[in-house]
């Protein structure tokens, strides 16, 4: 029997996402279309307004349709954005204001969930699911909702996830909480309380495939921090070694579409990779990886493939795996000249890369396509 031939891999030349350069267009999310192709949501800062755009491309690069955008009001201080199957896009929003005109001492943060459809128009009205009043004249600890993430699943259902801080002479602590929602926009069970974070740290949220989804929280021992990695909806974290506390700060959990996870971990300079199977128990042993990866995405196949940062100054390096964590075919580059590069797999193996890209005091979102 003759040999498989490798996986190749050609890109195209990137383009810029956002029609209008002026200003800081500085990217959200990127996720799959259900007919193929993608979807783009960014934040907007230009001429003293604010605003969360997005752009469709078909599976070729080509533009559908135009922009939708999305007006921010002042109040609005953090923005998540989820791409959703049909084209539209969920909102968390985190706003900031004070809580009358007649007690301007007393500041009110809340977060809250919007759903939009491809050309931009509200889906039902805006779901507040925290908040706080908080009198800054008083002594003592000052507590505020912040850090809002959504991420999505390919059937439009999604998850949001929040903060409520304390912020004293301690430091800075998250209360973290999440609440699903179906793809009709509607609460999915009640909202869960995921802990405490150690000070100064975030919640990671991921969304498996196979349907559940997964919670990072990160705590702190003798100067060290760490994370831990909860389930939920079926979803199962790595099952770590009796007596440890946890994984590396910086690592990172790439749910795959059997249910299983890849788990990628700083190591000194260089990186680490564990696969584990949906029981949450390890596939081989762990290898070894040139560096800690800059981005990961699953394929819908089976298998992954991840980006590192090779050298400064030098495109990320593309790797695909199998199922394994065992690498199939050559390396591919990917021109992003910024940091926190996106992935989306595409149907065959194809992907779409995203980045933001700051020239000239300005920022831009691109997109590049990575045929297979």
């Amino acid at each position: 029997m003759s040999a498989q031939p490798l996986p190749t891999t050609t890109s195209t030349q990137p383009q810029r996402v956002n029609s209008d350069s002026a200003g800081q267009q500085v990217l959200r999310a990127i996720g799959p279309l259900a007919g193929g192709g993608t979807t783009v949501a960014w934040v907007s800062q230009a001429n003293g307004t604010s605003s969360v755009q997005a752009q469709r491309f078909a599976a070729d690069g080509s533009r559908i349709g135009a922009e939708a955008r999305v007006p921010l009001d002042a109040s609005a201080t953090t923005v998540a954005v989820a791409v959703l199957p049909d084209g539209g896009f969920a909102t968390a929003v985190v706003r900031t204001a004070p809580l009358s005109a007649t007690e301007p001492w007393i500041t009110r943060t809340s977060v809250s969930v919007q759903r939009h459809d491809a050309s931009g128009a509200a889906l039902g009205p805006a779901q507040e699911l925290a908040a706080v009043q908080q009198d800054r004249t008083a002594g003592g600890a000052m507590r505020y909702v912040a850090q809002p993430q959504v991420v999505a699943w390919a059937d439009g259902s999604f998850v949001v996830g929040w903060a409520v801080v304390t912020d004293d002479t301690t430091g800075k602590i998250p209360q973290f909480a999440a609440q699903r929602f179906d793809a009709s926009g509607q609460p999915s069970g009640p909202a869960r309380d995921l802990g405490t974070g150690a000070s100064d740290t975030t919640l990671k949220l991921a969304t498996s495939p196979a349907g559940g989804w997964y919670a990072g929280t990160a705590g702190r021992t003798m100067g060290h921090t760490f994370l831990r990695y909860m389930g939920f909806d079926g979803a199962v974290a790595p099952q770590l070694p009796a007596g440890a506390t946890g994984i590396a700060e910086g690592s990172l959990l790439l749910p795959l579409a059997d249910g299983g996870t890849a788990l990628l971990s700083p190591t000194q300079v260089y990186g680490s990779m564990q696969v584990y199977d949906p029981a949450g128990q390890p596939r081989g042993t762990a290898g070894g990886l040139r560096t800690m990866p800059v981005a990961g995405v699953a394929l819908r196949e089976g298998g992954f493939v991840l980006l590192e940062s090779i050298a400064a100054g030098t495109d990320p390096v593309g790797q695909r795996y199998d199922g394994t964590g065992a690498p199939v075919g050559a390396t591919f580059t990917v021109a992003t000249s910024g940091p926190a590069p996106q992935l989306v797999a595409l149907s065959g193996g194809d992907l779409m890369a995203a980045w933001t890209r700051e020239a000239g005091g300005d920022q831009d979102v691109y997109l590049q396509l990575v045929q297979r």
